[in-house]
């Protein structure tokens, strides 16, 4: 059965809620932004070197650099 494009909303709303929720009580009031890529459709698209070099740009180095390689 393929899920519907209403189910996966509400799967991500879910999702969305409880990690907003977790991160709330770690953080309080600190402003807080999330973000949900789905990788399995966007990782095979992206230029890897270019985006290597992009991240290297905005001062992403060292040990994330390679957590995101």
């Amino acid at each position: 059965m393929i899920p519907s494009a209403v189910s996966i909303a509400a799967v991500a709303l879910q999702t969305k809620f409880a990690l907003s929720s977790k991160i709330s009580g770690i953080l309080g009031n600190m402003p807080k932004v999330t973000c949900f890529v789905d990788l399995e459709k966007a990782y095979n698209r992206v230029p890897r070197e270019k985006l290597w070099g992009m991240l290297w740009e905005y001062g992403v180095d060292g040990c994330l650099l390679l957590a995101f390689k």
